[in-house]
């Protein structure tokens, strides 16, 4: 609904719902499905995001990749999981899979290899991720975002903001 999006004006308003239409092919607010996977959007491991606002990373010498992964399987639900790793990040994902893998992966986890994920969120029940941009488009389909870096979500109340607490992933997060 428009109310919340305000001072649009309804020409503006129809131009953003025309714009998430034809770049993401979803309608506004299409959401997810509730008993969908829970999505995890891996970021490069040398964005902003995960180099310098992500606080849970004491140790810069840490993979953000680990401590993410570390992070959802520890207080995400068990349930079905698709683990997608940037597109830019491939080679780097690949030469750490295995141990992502076997570290962090429970059963129902999988890793999403398609490289555009715009159909596969539509059928997903929630996001997390670091601070991808990926938040962003996914508020269009109004499902719920996690983000455990700190950055322009930080504070919004627009996604779950556990950069101070992680697990608030568990404790808050409805799936």
């Amino acid at each position: 609904d428009k109310e919340w999006v305000y001072p649009f004006s309804d020409d503006e308003w129809d131009n953003l719902v025309a714009h998430v239409k034809q770049h993401y092919k979803w309608d506004w607010a299409e959401g997810g499905v509730k008993e969908g996977p829970i999505f995890v959007a891996i970021q490069q491991q040398n964005d902003a995001p995960c180099k310098y606002h992500f606080t849970q990373r004491k140790d810069k010498r840490t993979d953000p990749t680990d401590l993410l992964l570390y992070f959802c399987q520890q207080y995400l639900p068990d349930r079905e999981v698709l683990v997608k790793p940037h597109s830019r990040f491939l080679d780097e994902w690949k030469a750490k899979e295995n141990l992502y893998k076997s570290a962090y992966f429970r059963k129902n986890w999988s890793v999403y290899e398609e490289t555009d994920a715009c159909d596969i969120l539509t059928k997903c029940s929630a996001l997390v991720t670091i601070n991808s941009t990926l938040a962003t488009e996914v508020q269009f389909l109004g499902i719920p975002v996690a983000v455990l870096g700190e950055g322009m979500f930080s504070k919004s109340n627009t996604v779950l903001d556990c950069s101070k607490d992680p697990g608030k992933i568990s404790q808050r997060f409805v799936f």
